[in-house]
C-alpha cells in the first residue's frame, strides 16, 4: 500500500498482519486499533509509538 491514502478509511476486522503500511498516508490510531491482526504489521510514526498500539502488537494481536 505505498503511499495510500487512508483518511477515513474503515480498518474495522481488517487483519494487517505482516502488512506494510509504513507509507501510507492520513493513518490513525483509532483506525488501527479496529484491525483484527497487528503482528508484524510495519506502521508510521507516531501511529506505531502510540502506547495502546505497542501493547496490542506486544502482545502478538
Amino acid at each position: 500500500m505505498c503511499r495510500a491514502r487512508l483518511d477515513g478509511a474503515d480498518l474495522a476486522d481488517a487483519d494487517l498482519v505482516r502488512a506494510d503500511l509504513s507509507d501510507v498516508r492520513g493513518l490513525r490510531v483509532e483506525q488501527v486499533l479496529a484491525a483484527r491482526g497487528l503482528h508484524n504489521c510495519v506502521l508510521p510514526e507516531p501511529v506505531r509509538s502510540d502506547s495502546r498500539v505497542v501493547e496490542r502488537v506486544s502482545r502478538g494481536e
